[in-house]
């Protein structure tokens, strides 16, 4: 859920910023600034998150980690789409809304399916990104009913020993499902990287 929220989101607001005119060249400079906010350390938000999922009744819950995992991932996946965006032909959409096409629509039917390599090469990093967040998923959740696998895989380290050989079997379950899914889009991630190596 936090890789389709996170990429759909990144790819329209990545557009946005490619397609059209802002005033004081804040089309340049707003994607960095929604990129600086991943330089700030997660632990410095923590506790006002956690006091305000309390209030919500998001602490222990999957939609609480869904929605924080996408607010940290949606500034990456704008950054990283804007490269992708950057390479279609701006001439393709001036004919595609010719042609009668509205933004949204030229979006959708002709520049989507061009970026597709760069939307799951950046499918393929939010996956990865939010399957391995350990700090999150520690302080927002309680029990099983939300425990993510690298908590599970935690947990194996006790007060008086590791139990190692449950923590290895864990890790090569927790490497199956996203080795298996870039095994399945590795042509496609290696044509986004390609795509989306040089800008205009």
């Amino acid at each position: 859920m936090t890789t389709v929220i996170a990429t759909s989101i990144g790819a329209m607001a990545a557009y946005a910023f490619v397609a059209f005119d802002y005033p004081y060249n804040l089309d340049f400079h707003l994607p960095f600034y929604i990129l600086s906010t991943r330089f700030m350390p997660p632990i410095v938000t923590i506790i006002p998150l956690f006091v305000i999922f309390r209030n919500f009744q998001l602490v222990n819950t999957l939609p609480g980690l869904i929605l924080v995992y996408s607010m940290f991932n949606i500034p990456f996946a704008v950054w990283m789409m804007k490269g992708f965006f950057e390479e279609v032909p701006t001439s393709l959409v001036e004919s595609a809304m010719m042609d009668g096409h509205s933004h949204v629509g030229a979006f959708f039917k002709i520049v989507l399916p061009l970026v597709t390599p760069g939307l799951i090469a950046s499918a393929i990093f939010t996956t990865i990104i939010t399957w391995n967040e350990l700090l999150f998923a520690v302080i927002l959740t309680l029990n099983a009913n939300a425990m993510t696998v690298p908590v599970g895989l935690a947990s194996f380290v006790t007060k008086f020993n590791i139990q190692w050989i449950n923590m290895a079997v864990g890790a090569t379950i927790a490497l199956a499902p996203v080795l298996v899914f870039a095994f399945i889009a590795r042509q496609q991630l290696v044509r986004g990287f390609s795509m989306g190596a040089v800008g205009k």
